[in-house]
């Protein structure tokens, strides 16, 4: 899921206040654990179904799941995670320890805008509006409780003080355009023929460059999908991946199951539309335009929390929607649709009764009889 992400940032004057942010982040509401990252938060309204995440600096809250969530309900939705995210906020709080040293030891040679803010807000795009609306309300209220300041990172000659929720809805909004302009393919009937025969010519290149590197090239082939030929990837989610622009992929979305006897790996395999899948994967890929356009997705076991969270909620058709077939039916031109006798008063009856649409009268002897003579 792609985002547009504010930031939240102490005052010159004044260093961040941990207990004060803490208690701005408890005073939210609707905060559960992510299982994923010990530093990030997910908000989910219950009744509008918001969401957004707040990523919090481990430095300024080393455990913030555990600190913001309390003793509240939600809180207690994670409970089967919880030691896992102890145990990765132990690890993380000593990484960051050991980053402190570091930090010191290079302090001088750091730049003040290379540091990690306080707290980072990913907004989703691709979402209604009023998702954007919420999240700025209450990003804005956070901000104002904890004493932070909200930058809009795309106003950059606004104070950022001063950044209003229209001034966010507005910078959203222009980030939700270029990115679906960016995302939405256009390609004509030709260059999807020609990309197809490009990467499959290309595909055995592709391995001995980044199977070493635990990348592999999708196949890719064509199947019927609603009626028509089209082209269909296969992505394994816990595998890296070099993806080329298709129309379907058919995803195999690896997942553990929860059971009497522990855990299992389970798989499930849906057909999803292939930009929806280059959406997912594009912010955490390199892109590539040879031998055609693809995205190499390379964090996949484990993935980013955040397309670990889009993987969860992803759902698509069924395997048997899409069956494989032969490239009769990829063309690579246009086919003129045949003309329709009841809507085309060219050819219509009405209009010209010497011609009768069921009979081609170039080839049909009594039509062209009957105009000679001039009996209709």
């Amino acid at each position: 899921m792609k985002t547009f992400d504010i930031f939240l940032v102490a005052p010159q004057e004044r260093p961040v206040d941990p207990a004060r942010l803490l208690d701005a982040l408890r005073s939210i509401g609707h905060l559960r654990a992510d299982p994923h990252d010990s530093s990030r938060l997910i908000y989910v309204h219950p009744d509008s179904q918001t969401v957004f995440f707040l990523l919090v600096d481990p430095v300024t809250l080393p455990r913030p799941l555990h600190d913001a969530s309390g003793d509240d309900a939600e809180g207690a939705e994670g409970a089967d995670d919880g030691d896992h995210d102890v145990d990765d906020e132990a690890n993380g709080t000593d990484a960051s320890d050991d980053d402190d040293d570091d930090d010191n030891d290079n302090e001088s040679e750091r730049s003040p805008e290379i540091d990690t803010p306080p707290v980072t807000v990913n907004v989703p795009l691709f979402h209604p509006s009023f998702v954007a609306r919420e999240t700025f309300e209450v990003v804005r209220a956070l901000a104002h409780h904890a004493g932070l300041l909200v930058i809009d990172p795309l106003a950059v000659d606004a104070d950022p003080g001063e950044a209003s929720e229209a001034a966010l809805l507005e910078s959203w909004r222009s980030a939700h355009v270029a990115v679906a302009a960016t995302l939405t393919s256009r390609d004509s009937p030709e260059a999807r023929a020609e990309s197809y025969f490009a990467y499959t010519r290309a595909r055995s290149r592709l391995r001995e460059d980044l199977e070493p590197a635990g990348v592999a090239p999708a196949p890719l082939y064509t199947a019927r999908h609603d009626g028509a030929t089209k082209t269909l990837a296969v992505w394994r989610s816990d595998r890296g991946v070099a993806l080329p622009r298709c129309d379907l992929v058919l995803v195999e979305r690896v997942r553990e199951k929860r059971g009497i006897f522990g855990r299992r790996q389970v798989i499930d395999e849906l057909v999803v539309p292939g930009e929806r899948v280059w959406r997912m994967l594009a912010p955490f890929s390199e892109s590539r335009q040879h031998p055609v356009p693809l995205l190499v997705f390379r964090r996949a076991d484990p993935p980013p929390a955040q397309l670990a969270n889009d993987l969860a909620e992803l759902t698509g058709e069924p395997l048997a929607s899409a069956r494989r077939t032969g490239i009769a039916g990829l063309l690579d031109f246009e086919i003129p649709v045949a003309v329709d006798p009841a809507v085309d008063p060219a050819v219509d009856p009405a209009v010209d009764p010497a011609v009768d649409p069921a009979v081609d009268p170039a080839v049909d002897p009594a039509v062209e009889a009957r105009r000679a003579t001039g009996d209709r």
